[in-house]
């Protein structure tokens, strides 16, 4: 055991023995000569069972190893932090100062991970060279940081999620950080935004530039709350809608000096809430029109009944029946909607013979339609379709609805089948005005018509081959459009064979 002998050596020997780290004296063997309280405490050994042993066997190591010679180390012991900083002072002399290292112990069956800064420096003792070895136990600082990045790794996961950001504004300084979702969602590649307040005003759009500039410094001046949304113009000119929130910091003379808040994009709800709203506009529109000719009708014919001839009676009364059609088709059509997007959207398929199925679709579309020569071209042994008859029926109205529509009067509308592999082919063709290319692709999307500069006049909702691709879709089908402007369309879909 290592003795000090000088009065001066005494005081040395009562801040080793109390310091608030892990001090112990080696000697060129490595083995301890002496440890302080707290490496007894940690090690939970009795300084008389200490000594002799080495580092890494008195706390726990479960790589340490008690072997004169270096050759069956392991290779942990070799690359060992204390070590090698022991072995490197007593050959050179020189100190090392908190190089970190792990240890992995375990004491009386209890496996603990020591973090620590490792530091040696060479002491003479009654003559005797020998190596002090501190360490500074960091495990709880390391669990802390480690449950830190854990924590930023969860919220940073939460807000890609949310497509949520936040922001750190600096008032005094105009610095402005953001967290790694921002820069996307306002159209940049990483590093590139600017990082200041003057970079992202330039990103708001210019309408709303103001209105945001106004927000900030009612929320700095006047402590309002600042729960705004507004534009936002990406680098390639495209417009993006962003809500934010945030919060202004003061210091103890209540002077704003600091920023918080979070930033979300929520272009898509913009969206969805303007094809709500002319969605609403133009449902309204459609309803009102067959109510206003059915109330118009019948409260004609009740009040100038006594006036008006028996034909004139009928009549009105028979355009009161074609505009409740018109009114159920379209009703009928919202409700199917509305069942796929509950997701309760049922079939209940049959066998259905599809000539009898055309033929009162047909009869159906002649009584509310104006007329056209229809041509059926069924094969005369034509299998049953596997369908939900109903549906099928509200599939073929609506497409041939839309071939009268856009196809002048007294023009040939032709229905005609054929078989491939497992299913019949059903296709609708019309000598109508045709479909570019660019209205095909967004023409089974929700409220999509024709180039409206091409259909002006032409009443409709936009859902009524939205309402045919769902109901195909559910059957396992698909349904298609060949077209060409001025000649003509041709709608397809096909049907499983029973």
């Amino acid at each position: 055991m290592a003795t000090f002998q000088s009065k001066n050596e005494a005081e040395l020997v009562a801040i080793f023995e109390n310091a608030p780290i892990i001090m112990i004296l080696v000697d060129e063997d490595r083995r301890i000569r002496r440890a302080n309280q707290i490496a007894l405490k940690i090690a939970r050994q009795q300084h008389d069972k200490i000594l002799g042993l080495r580092i890494g066997e008195a706390l726990g190591c479960i790589h340490a190893t008690d072997c004169p010679s270096d050759e069956d180390f392991s290779q942990n012991c070799q690359n060992c932090v204390i070590r090698n900083a022991v072995l490197n002072t007593f050959k050179t002399g020189e100190a090392h100062n908190r190089s970190e290292t792990t240890i992995a112990t375990k004491i009386r069956d209890e496996s603990i991970n020591l973090h620590a800064l490792v530091s040696t420096s060479l002491v003479n003792v009654n003559g005797t060279n020998l190596a002090l070895v501190c360490l500074e136990d960091i495990t709880e600082l390391k669990r802390a940081e480690e449950d830190l990045r854990k924590s930023e790794e969860r919220y940073s996961l939460a807000q890609r999620a949310a497509s949520i950001g936040s922001w750190d504004w600096n008032i005094e300084t105009g610095d402005l950080e953001w967290s790694d979702q921002i820069e996307p969602m306002f159209g940049f590649s990483p590093g590139e935004f600017g990082k200041t307040y003057e970079a992202f005003l330039a990103c708001v759009h210019p309408d709303d530039r103001q209105f945001l500039q106004d927000s900030v410094n009612a929320a700095v001046e006047n402590d309002e709350e600042y729960d705004i949304e507004h534009r936002i113009i990406w680098p390639d000119g495209t417009i993006r809608w962003v809500s934010e929130k945030g919060d202004v910091f003061r210091d103890d003379n209540g002077k704003a000096i600091r920023m918080l808040g979070i930033v979300m994009d929520i272009t898509d709800r913009k969206n969805a809430d303007q094809i709500k709203d002319e969605f609403i506009g133009l449902i309204s529109h459609e309803l009102r029109t067959p109510l206003t000719v059915i109330i118009g009708a019948v409260n004609t014919a009740l009040s100038e009944r006594e006036r008006l001839s028996p034909d004139e009676i009928n009549q009105l009364l028979q355009d009161a029946s074609l505009e409740a059609e018109t009114l159920s088709h379209l009703i009928s059509n919202l409700l199917e909607l509305s069942r796929f997007q509950a997701n309760r959207l049922l079939l209940y398929p049959e066998s259905v013979n599809l000539r009898n199925v055309v033929d009162q679709t047909i009869e159906k579309i002649k009584r509310q339609c104006k007329p056209h020569n229809f041509v059926v071209k069924l094969p005369r042994k034509l299998p049953p379709a596997r369908a939900d008859q109903l549906r099928l029926e509200r599939v073929l109205f609506n497409i041939l609805e839309n071939a009268t529509k856009y196809s002048d009067e007294g023009t040939k509308v032709c229905v005609f089948s054929k078989i491939e592999d497992d299913h019949i082919v059903v296709g609708v063709e019309d000598e109508g005005m045709g479909i570019s290319v660019e209205d095909q692709l967004r023409l089974f999307e929700a409220f999509q018509r024709l180039d409206e500069k091409r259909v002006t006049g032409i009443a409709g909702a936009g859902l009524g081959l939205l309402v045919c691709k769902r109901l195909i879709e559910a059957h396992g089908s698909r349904i298609w459009v060949e077209s060409k402007p001025g000649k003509g369309s041709t709608f397809f879909f096909t049907l499983p064979i029973l």
